[in-house]
């Protein structure tokens, strides 16, 4: 192992070196070899004497995401993972409990529903099909569709068709039960089956 104080001493010796002795000894055929060696000396001497800088450790400040700015935590994309609010007005359309049902079905069940008024103002919903105290739909199963017929018929559905394709049950629910078909698992959507315009 080469000194620090012998490397000191060492490496302005190769550098006059390379002026004196690689001329002579190149015209001697040994130029490569010569060149070789003091690349090996000087690589020796650069080794001992240079030191690995120590590796200091990075520490990130910490930051609470509760504490961060909304509009920050809007563009995280936090906002999408908050679960949307549900209300019990059957009236609201994105988040009542009847959203599965859509604008025209909440309109039957406020008025022919439990306490209903007994009069539609919505002549689009009076296209429904009614019959008796049920109501025509269409329901979209959100899973197995025999699960979905099996749920649909504990509600007192009437089923006249079914679409394994397209997980769709049809037929008369009573109107009553609309409520209870929008909340269940089984169901992903409900539509109304308008009646046929006759020309």
């Amino acid at each position: 192992m080469i000194s620090q104080r012998r490397v000191r001493k060492l490496v302005p010796e190769l550098e006059s070196m390379d002026s004196r002795v690689v001329p002579s000894v190149v015209g001697a055929g040994h130029g490569f070899r010569a060149r070789a060696a003091l690349a090996l000396h000087r690589a020796a001497a650069h080794r001992v004497m240079i030191r690995p800088m120590p590796v200091m450790p990075v520490t990130m400040p910490s930051t609470r995401v509760s504490s961060m700015n909304p509009v920050v935590l809007s563009s995280l994309g936090t906002a999408a993972m908050t679960p949307a609010a549900t209300t019990t007005n059957i009236g609201d359309v994105k988040n009542g409990p009847l959203a599965k049902a859509g604008r025209d079905l909440i309109a039957i069940y406020q008025a022919y529903g439990p306490g209903g008024s007994g009069q539609l103002t919505s002549a689009t919903a009076a296209a429904i099909e009614r019959s008796g105290n049920s109501v025509g739909v269409n329901i979209r199963a959100s899973g197995d569709l025999n699960a979905g017929i099996a749920a649909m018929t504990s509600l007192g559905m009437q089923i006249r068709a079914t679409d394994a394709n397209t997980h769709m049950i049809s037929g008369l629910l009573p109107i009553d039960q609309l409520v209870n078909a929008a909340q269940s698992s089984q169901v992903a959507s409900i539509s109304p089956i308008y009646r046929v315009q006759r020309a």
